[in-house]
């Protein structure tokens, strides 16, 4: 996987605050995150770090991703029933193509907690619906 300039400078400020050694794997598996809005899961980050290193292992892009999620530089979600990656760190929620599965960030406006729950760590929402491609389809089957 190729990355770009602002891909590698991002990485690499990231190795150095987090303390962590910069390999040719840890790169490929941040490009492939990083670079991608698809919300990818750790089999689709093989994939495509499987082209320019072959000898990648699943086992490693696993490791590798819990390394960053521990860190906070990606986080794991659960969506359509699998767990995917997101570089987008910031407090969103996720809409769900039901048809074609696109998934897509959504900015989520800050929640008011009651008193009760402030200490909770974690927020997620997830919208499900038809997509505008999908639903332009829909509507042209039925005209």
């Amino acid at each position: 996987m190729k990355m770009n300039a602002e891909i590698f400078a991002a990485f690499s400020d990231f190795c150095e605050r987090s303390g962590i050694k910069r390999t040719a794997q840890r790169c490929a598996v941040f490009a492939a995150v990083y670079g991608s809005r698809a919300h990818p899961s750790a089999e689709e980050v093989f994939g495509r770090v499987k082209k320019t290193l072959p000898t990648m292992k699943l086992e490693s892009v696993y490791r590798i991703l819990g390394d960053f999620h521990r860190a906070g530089l990606i986080k794991r979600v659960h969506l359509s029933g699998l767990s995917r990656f997101d570089s987008n760190t910031s407090k969103h929620a996720h809409f769900v193509c039901s048809k074609c599965g696109k998934i897509a960030d959504i900015p989520m406006p800050e929640l008011k907690l009651p008193p009760s729950l402030r200490g909770a760590e974690e927020v997620s929402m997830t919208l499900g619906g038809l997509c505008p491609v999908c639903a332009v389809r829909v509507k042209s089957k039925r005209a």
